[in-house]
């Protein structure tokens, strides 16, 4: 299953073309809109975060991931 999602993203993006830098920019915003709202869904952490700017977020270095580990990942993983 999971090597079909990667060949119908790979097709994806190859028949993928933007006519202006600003529908590029504008697909970049929606995606990076969805992928931090699922992030603040399944992220303990960054539930806070919703609807936030990427701004917003608080900035990451190894010893806080490290520290925050039990809340930052999205797979309960310990």
């Amino acid at each position: 299953m999971e090597k079909l999602t990667i060949l119908r993203h790979l097709v994806a993006t190859r028949l993928r073309h933007f006519s202006s830098r600003s529908q590029l920019e504008a697909w970049q915003q929606q995606k990076l809109r969805q992928h931090l709202d699922w992030v603040c869904q399944h992220s303990p952490l960054y539930r806070d975060y919703q609807g936030q700017p990427l701004d917003a977020f608080p900035l990451m270095d190894k010893a806080s991931m490290m520290a925050n580990f039990d809340q930052l990942n999205t797979r309960n993983l310990k």
